[in-house]
């Protein structure tokens, strides 16, 4: 799968404020899940990545 620049782009600015979002009220996945079937990936594979265990570095 090979994505145009203006996607990328996209994806930047909605990992940004579905991180932000993320960050101040949790639910960054309202914007990031659909931006992410919005330029072609499978819905399993966006439910098993927005599902699986984060590791966190502390």
């Amino acid at each position: 799968m090979l994505l145009d620049l203006s996607q990328i782009a996209l994806l930047f600015i909605a990992g940004v404020f579905g991180g932000v979002l993320n960050s101040v009220a949790g639910g960054g996945s309202f914007i990031t899940f659909p931006t992410l079937l919005f330029v072609g990936i499978p819905p399993l594979s966006l439910t098993r990545l927005t599902r699986s265990p984060r590791v966190r570095v502390i």
